[in-house]
């Protein structure tokens, strides 16, 4: 096992990424995997203007806040703070950030070991101008990440990066971290009983940003085709929280629907036991640790099809994928606790950090 050995994960992106308490970091299950094999590991997040700040996290990791340039989801940052906190090994989470490439020249310039974490490729922004500019931008990225050790959270994104002449790009899926999912001892009808949610009714449940790109005024509208013995677990808060509740008060769902603004991670397990169905409408999903989380508690996944729910899901065996909302109410009368089961074990053979983190140590020539 290695000792005092310093592993640095480098978060690019400059968006916003959920809220403390309410969304489990990757960056935090990967550090504790890391951990558990004697690397001190430090996790750099970007943040807007300020001073740099620390926080010990927990024994042998530590967040550090580096105060940065953000314009939308790009960010770039004096590469000298990073001296401050010499590490010897350096995940840079690339993504489609023009910055990257400057990272990388950093860490050869230092003899620092690096590789790049890739979860999307081209924008995904809703301006089509801005969405033409990075992916053109993106093409600067290419000459160094042909240079470099590359993995991919989807088969989708190394299928992309694949046609775009990066080689031996090697998948490495995000991961649920086990250690901080609570044991949940009770059934589904006393959790129900605790929750207060309906025991007779089947349960679906949505979590996720009320925000257009995850299609919650959609998920309403598929309530409003469902007939009376299906209910609703809403979760989330966003933008369109009001176009949402006006939709429900117009359609008389009032009752059918039970809505929480937000739910600690740590609480959130016991909804997903609790429910039947997860639901996911985002077309657009790279991952989805959502859907990891509910295949966990055996909770049946139906999702549109997209890059994530495609890698994880087993259409028919470990959850159903769509093309279309449409399809949805013929595959609610199909699931079942087998097909929850047979997820769940999915889950935990082939989903978790320590699975992942042995993948990525092992490729990059660090003992396992």
């Amino acid at each position: 096992m290695k000792k005092e050995k310093r592993f640095g994960i480098l978060r690019l992106y400059g968006g916003a990424s959920g809220q403390a308490g309410y969304y489990n970091l990757q960056e935090m299950g990967l550090a504790r995997a890391l951990v558990k094999r004697g690397y001190e590991v430090v996790i750099f997040l970007l943040q807007k203007g300020g001073r740099i700040s620390e926080e010990r996290l927990e024994e042998h990791m530590t967040m550090v806040h580096l105060p940065a340039r953000i314009m939308g989801n790009q960010s770039c940052f004096p590469l000298s703070l990073l001296d401050h906190y010499p590490v010897e090994i350096l995940q840079i989470q690339s993504d489609n950030q023009i910055f990257a490439p400057s990272v990388m020249k950093y860490c050869r310039g230092r003899g620092i070991k690096f590789y790049n974490y890739i979860g999307v490729v081209e924008s995904h922004s809703i301006s089509k101008w801005k969405r033409c500019l990075m992916n053109l931008l993106f093409r600067r990225n290419l000459k160094y990440l042909k240079q470099s050790a590359v993995f991919a959270k989807t088969d989708a994104v190394r299928e992309q990066l694949d046609s775009l002449g990066v080689p031996n790009v090697i998948v490495a899926p995000v991961g649920l971290d086990t250690e901080v999912i609570p044991v949940i001892p009770q059934d589904k009808n006393d959790l129900r009983e605790k929750l207060q949610l309906p025991i007779q009714k089947k349960l679906l449940i949505f979590v996720g940003r009320l925000e257009e790109y995850k299609k919650p005024l959609h998920m309403i509208a598929l309530m409003e085709q469902l007939p009376e013995e299906y209910d609703l677990i809403l979760i989330g808060k966003g933008s369109q929280k009001e176009k949402v509740f006006d939709k429900i008060r117009s359609e008389h769902l009032e009752k059918r629907i039970h809505y929480l603004e937000a739910v600690p991670n740590k609480e959130i397990h016991q909804y997903l036991k609790a429910a039947d169905y997860f639901i996911n409408l985002n077309e657009k999903e790279i991952f989805g640790m959502g859907i990891l989380e509910a295949m966990y508690q055996g909770c049946v996944v139906i999702a549109i099809k997209a890059p994530g729910p495609c890698m994880m899901i087993e259409d028919g065996k470990s959850g159903f994928l769509v093309e279309e909302i449409g399809e949805i109410p013929e595959k609610l009368k199909q699931g079942s606790q087998i097909m929850g089961e047979y997820a769940a074990a999915k889950v935990r053979k082939s989903y978790t950090w320590d699975e992942t983190c042995s993948r990525i140590l092992q490729q990059i020539g660090e003992d396992v």
